[in-house]
């Protein structure tokens, strides 16, 4: 039933995206977020979503009349360039070439994304229902395991789920970078009973969150909540309701996550932490040995885990317990790109989440100074709040390849394209 009742609807979905490429856009970075292929059964399982919805996206933005020139500028050149050291890292990689090119075809496709999404958003509406459709996907499914977080008294934990192509970790970072975006959508929304619904959606997936149990997602959280605090105007209001809702987090959630939550602060003492500080150990060795990393997942390589092992004794500044015997992901965006693509990668990795944000300041501030629409000041807000909840919570999560983190990076350079266009219309 299910399968019959998507293809009733790809025809139409299809036939939008041909006619309005942001609608593509839309539904390919939604079929990117959302496995369509793990929630259906029989022959729907075999349809490529993702690839489709690219392909009809790239035709349909080739053949539109409202073509978007792209202009490189600073963000797009990094990415170039990230993108050009992955590659280099690739072909004089250490690991398993097969895995680091399957890995590299990946990240060319969300690259993409990216040139293809820069070029297409040129209205509120585009970046729009780019939001929408991950708070309807992503928001929707998060919000269900906050219910059920809430109905079972905080016993629900998200293991693994449909439709998500990760584990709980992975998960609680997606809902992070998502909370900021549904709260610019909230302030967007006339219709009060659709605005309630939004700020529902919005509180259960911050329960959603909790369920996750993941640290790195909770300290998104933490660090979002506080930004979004500074940058309000009610600071007092905002102050009291955290309080409440952090005094509500200690009395109502069971042990079992406040033991989880505390190991933060007894890292020393928990092993999950240990594994992870001997895989930025092995990171740090292959950064120093290798110039441009050792490819895609070179620290998951048996061999390579190996091989460096041995000479824990060359950053024997960092305290930890011998490396087991076999490896560990490194848990973190930052020492992923580190053993990937080396120092230089991770330079220009960390240039391009600081480059973003600063253009995000400068875009909220000159829409201030010249009075342009209020959507544009909220939504450089909102995705400074996402960029930040992200760089946090990726610290403890492989995401350095993540495709919200470039289809924020889209975003902010269309948002700027866009403020250049309205301030040079005021001038003339």
């Amino acid at each position: 039933m299910r399968d019959l009742g998507i293809m009733f609807v790809l025809p139409l979905l299809l036939y939008a995206a041909i006619r309005k490429p942001f609608i593509g856009l839309g539904l390919w970075l939604w079929t990117s977020a959302f496995n369509i292929n793990q929630i259906v059964y029989g022959f729907a399982m075999n349809i490529p979503f993702n690839k489709l919805f690219a392909g009809v996206t790239i035709v349909s933005f080739l053949f539109s009349k409202e073509k978007s020139a792209f202009k490189l500028e600073g963000l797009s050149l990094l990415v170039i360039l990230f993108f050009i050291i992955a590659t280099i890292s690739n072909l004089v990689g250490i690991g398993n070439e097969v895995v680091a090119w399957a890995r590299w075809t990946l990240f060319a496709k969300i690259i993409l994304f990216y040139f293809f999404a820069v070029c297409i958003m040129q209205k509120k509406i585009h970046f729009e229902l780019l939001i929408w459709m991950l708070v309807i996907s992503i928001g929707a499914l998060s919000a269900t395991e906050g219910v059920k977080f809430l109905v079972s008294g905080g016993a629900h934990r998200i293991g693994e789920l449909r439709g998500i192509s990760g584990d709980n970790n992975f998960f609680g970072v997606m809902i992070v970078t998502v909370i900021p975006l549904a709260c610019y959508i909230f302030t967007q929304v006339e219709h009060k009973t659709l605005r309630l619904g939004v700020l529902g959606v919005i509180f259960f997936m911050i329960l959603g969150i909790f369920s996750t149990f993941s640290r790195g997602a909770f300290l998104g959280l933490s660090v979002f909540a506080f930004s979004f605090w500074k940058s309000s105007n009610n600071k007092f209001l905002w102050f009291i309701l955290l309080v409440i809702i952090a005094l509500g987090i200690v009395n109502l959630m069971p042990d079992t996550w406040l033991n989880r939550m505390d190991s933060v602060e007894n890292a020393d003492e928990d092993s999950s932490f240990m594994g992870r500080v001997i895989a930025w150990k092995i990171a740090i060795l292959i950064a120093m040995d290798n110039f441009f990393g050792g490819g895609f997942r070179a620290v998951e390589n048996m061999n390579v885990w190996y091989q460096y092992s041995l000479e824990f004794s060359k950053v024997d500044f960092i305290t930890s317990p011998d490396a087991p015997p076999y490896f560990k992901a490194t848990h973190s965006a930052y020492f992923q790109v580190l053993s990937n693509h080396g120092f230089i990668g991770l330079f220009i990795y960390l240039l391009m989440l600081l480059t973003a944000y600063i253009k995000l300041i400068i875009i909220e501030l000159r829409a201030i100074k010249n009075q342009l629409e209020s959507w544009i000041i909220m939504l450089s807000k909102m995705l400074k709040l996402a960029l930040v909840s992200f760089s946090f919570s990726s610290a403890a999560v492989n995401l350095a390849y993540f495709d919200f983190l470039y289809a924020i990076f889209a975003m902010v350079v269309a948002l700027s394209t866009i403020v250049a266009q309205q301030i040079k219309l005021k001038s003339l």
